[in-house]
């Protein structure tokens, strides 16, 4: 569905892998933790940060979303392709 939306409405959608570990990656340093189970709120042990899973998910995922649509581009600038990517914050941002 949200692939569709995004056709619609003109905007760039990438998924990232469902097995990356966005709840358990410190999205402000990026320490795994792996002692996460089902803790809504963890404080991360190296830089100290306090996340809510979710938020703390969803910060990850756009990240990697954009390094998978940059390393994505410089596929094509490496095979030599001709075509120019232009990106915005707008091209991407929901």
């Amino acid at each position: 569905m949200l692939k569709y939306k995004a056709e619609i409405y003109g905007k760039t959608f990438r998924q990232i892998s469902r097995w990356y570990p966005s709840s358990k990656t410190c999205s402000n340093c990026g320490y795994y933790y792996q002692g996460l189970k089902y803790e809504k709120k963890w404080k991360c042990p190296q830089c100290a940060m306090i996340h809510d899973r979710d938020i703390n998910a969803g910060k990850n995922i756009l990240k990697q979303g954009l390094i998978d649509l940059i390393d994505e581009t410089m596929n094509l600038w490496d095979r030599g392709d001709s075509t120019v990517i232009l990106l915005s914050w707008e091209s991407i941002s929901p």
